[in-house]
């Protein structure tokens, strides 16, 4: 299994509109799972990899979306901490 998070996909010159790629790679299964988030809906894709860990129709696990989980909040102090030294 792998997680990449991209870190911003803008969507217009300005950089009002920027999304986050979250790409969750399920070798094992030959599956992915991509989600796209805004900065303020990162509670909400919390509680939907949640639901897709505890729906035993998905092989999306919890410890992957721990994983995920971890990853994002990685990716946002990385972030705060580049705002911060700039």
């Amino acid at each position: 299994m792998s997680v990449n998070i991209a870190n911003r996909i803008t969507a217009n010159k300005d950089g009002d509109d920027d999304i986050n790629a979250l790409v969750l790679v399920k070798k094992k299964e030959n599956e992915r799972y991509v989600f796209l988030y805004g900065d303020g809906q990162r509670a909400e894709l919390f509680r939907v990899l949640g639901r897709f860990a505890g729906d035993p129709d998905l092989s999306l696990t919890w410890r992957d979306a721990g994983n995920c989980v971890k990853q994002i909040r990685k990716q946002l102090l990385d972030a705060t901490d580049d705002e911060m030294h700039s």
